[in-house]
This record gives structure tokens, C-alpha cells and sequence, in this order.
């Protein structure tokens, strides 16, 4: 699959997931974990990182949309929490990768 695919799927789920955001038992799980959990099966399946971070870069600019068309505020939360959930998968990612190859140096 090319990266271009690889990147609209990401976009096109980011969208799906930023209206998750609105069910407020998913949404502190949801932007806190989602990221993490998602980095670190991406870097474990020996995925590249940037169709990850699109994804959560897409769920938080979704949320921030929905906010700024329906309810007028936390446009700025919603920003901010889009650089966060976009950092927490990078980390998620960056975790997994360098215990993988940390683990796959001392195997060989």
C-alpha cells in the first residue's frame, strides 16, 4: 500500500474518531490512550509513524471544527489538544520502536 493511501485512510479515520471525541465517557481515555496505544501497535507491526500521527493530527482539527461550527468555545483547548494527541503518538510509536530494536540488537 503507498504512503498516499496510507495517509487518506488515516485522515478519513482521524474523522471518525475526532466525532468520538463527543461521548464524554470515551473521552479522556480517548485522547489520552488512544495515541499511546495506537503509536505502539504501529511501531510493533513496523508501520511508519506518519499515517499515525495523521490520524490523531485529523481526530483533533475534527473536534476543533465541530466546536468551533456547533458551540463556540474551547476552540483553542482543541488545538492545543490536537499538538498533544499528535506528540503522545509519536511517543507511543518512538517507545515501542526503540524497545523493539533494543531487543533485536542484543538477539543478534
Amino acid at each position: 500500500m503507498s504512503t498516499r493511501t496510507q495517509l487518506v485512510i488515516a485522515i478519513a479515520l482521524g474523522q471518525a474518531v475526532g466525532l468520538l471525541g463527543y461521548i464524554d465517557p470515551l473521552f479522556i481515555p480517548l485522547v489520552l490512550a488512544g495515541p499511546l496505544v495506537t503509536g505502539g501497535l504501529a511501531a510493533a507491526r513496523g508501520l511508519s509513524m506518519g499515517p499515525v500521527v495523521a490520524l490523531w493530527v485529523s481526530a483533533g482539527l475534527n473536534m476543533t471544527v465541530m466546536d468551533w461550527l456547533l458551540l463556540r468555545e474551547d476552540v483553542v483547548f482543541h488545538l492545543v489538544l490536537t499538538v498533544v494527541m499528535s506528540l503522545l503518538a509519536a511517543a507511543g510509536y518512538g517507545v515501542v520502536r526503540a524497545v523493539t530494536r533494543r531487543r533485536e540488537g542484543v538477539v543478534s
